[in-house]
């Protein structure tokens, strides 16, 4: 409901705004004709790390005077979130941060005192600060040394629990919060690329460090080769199979141009055929079909010396050459 009763820009009286029969929650001036709304305020925070502490802020100023609390305030006109989460930062605690080094951390709702909530982190390499003139004191602590029995909102202290265990873990994701007069849900976000995250990484999600997203790309590349391998090596096997164990060229094919010599001495067959056709010492002819490793030349020389000895002994060259298939 609005605190207001009259309109900011003539003084006429507010009216809530009906649209169709249906009862908004914004009203209007029933002078000027003027919208008016009431739009949730803006809280920045920052939570800054040094090694396991958690940096916090006494409150000076009412309402909590006295209590602790992660450094933040209202959004101000003209800045943007981090301008603003920086500067509360450095007012309450004399922390200096640009705004572009802070990492959005945790966002959430205050549905009952009608707030947003955008939190930022932020990590520093000494502990070093100073209370402005809002605060009483500003330190860090470890989960152990905080004050937990003078927190100013205790409402709110499941996020602070969990910034301390991503402190312990090294893993920082984006969390977001909804908080109403009745209950606080803080829900897991998303990984954030850029920290030390274990667990799994890179293509199978859950990871933010970058030298882990490249090994597992890596593993995947190596997987996806191998899964080619064996895909082709099954499929080489069942056509073998279904072709009778066989794979090779047809034999007119494997006679032509198969010169051991043409290629460094190896065929691009295991075995070749090669038929032998020479003169008998009766003036006839005779033919000879031997099957040998491809590229044994001097095995061939060898077998038609023998063929020729042979063949200057007998006069019958089928007592000579019984042939086999």
């Amino acid at each position: 409901m609005s605190d207001m009763n009259f309109c900011a820009e003539c003084g006429g009286p507010l009216l809530r705004h009906v649209v169709e029969t249906e009862l908004r929650n914004h009203w209007y001036c029933s002078r000027c004709l003027t919208p008016q709304y009431v739009s949730p305020r803006i809280i920045v925070t920052t939570f800054v790390g040094c090694g396991h502490r958690l940096l916090w802020a006494q409150r000076g100023l009412e309402p909590q005077r006295g209590k602790w609390g992660i450094p933040g305030g209202f959004l101000e006109l003209g800045e943007t979130l981090a301008e603003g989460a920086a500067r509360e930062l450095y007012e309450e605690t004399g922390i200096a941060v640009r705004p572009d080094q802070l990492q959005l951390y945790m966002t959430g709702s205050i549905t009952f005192i009608n707030q947003v909530y955008m939190g930022f982190r932020a990590t520093v390499d000494v502990d070093v600060c100073a209370p402005g003139v809002e605060s009483m004191d500003c330190r860090f602590f470890t989960r152990d040394e905080c004050p937990w029995d003078e927190v100013a909102y205790p409402q709110v202290n499941d996020s602070i629990r969990q910034a301390y265990d991503d402190l312990d873990s090294g893993r920082f994701d984006v969390w977001q919060a909804e908080m109403t007069e009745n209950d606080y849900v803080l829900r897991y976000g998303y990984p954030v690329l850029g920290d030390s995250t274990p667990g799994s990484c890179g293509v199978f999600m859950g990871c933010s460090s970058w030298g882990a997203i490249l090994g597992a790309n890596v593993m995947l590349l190596l997987s996806t080769v191998g899964w080619i391998g064996v895909t082709c090596y099954v499929s080489l096997h069942l056509i073998k199979k279904i072709l009778g164990g066989s794979l090779r060229v047809p034999v007119n094919h494997e006679l032509k141009g198969m010169d051991a010599s043409a290629h460094g001495g190896r065929s691009y067959t295991e075995f070749q055929t090669t038929v032998f056709t020479f003169k008998t010492p009766g003036g006839g002819e005779h033919s000879m079909e031997m099957r040998v490793r491809a590229g044994d030349a001097a095995k061939f020389a060898m077998a038609l010396s023998e063929v020729m000895v042979r063949i200057a002994r007998f006069s019958n060259p089928s007592e000579c050459f019984p042939i086999q298939d």
